[in-house]
């Protein structure tokens, strides 16, 4: 949970022109359907296992899936949102670290 925890954080430091409540409703949000999806697809002694299943992109200012069932959720507009996320960012919540890449080629950060 520290993870998801720790992804969600950084996912809302972009979008600060939210107002508070949105931000805490989405957070509160994003983190349960995280929790949920990740179920059954986390290994503490593997952490690189499944890790593609846990990585959540942002591609040519599209959201992924499970980020834009979130923003929908908390009657946000999904456009609104991605224009506020970086271009092609890809963010990985595993076991023990939460890393990210912005841009296509960039380097991955922990």
């Amino acid at each position: 949970d520290t993870e998801i925890g720790v992804a969600v954080d950084f996912l809302l430091t972009f979008l600060h022109d939210l107002p508070a409540e949105k931000l805490e409703e989405l957070a509160h949000t994003l983190t349960e359907i995280l929790q949920q999806r990740y179920t059954g697809h986390w290994y503490p002694d593997r952490p690189s296992k499944g890790n593609g299943y846990r990585c959540l992109n942002v591609n040519q200012s599209v959201l992924d899936p499970t980020l834009a069932s979130a923003v929908r959720q908390c009657s946000l507009s999904t456009n609104s949102v991605s224009r506020s996320l970086p271009e092609n960012l890809s963010l990985w919540v595993d076991p023990h670290e939460v890393s990210y890449r912005m841009g296509d080629r960039g380097p991955v950060d922990v």
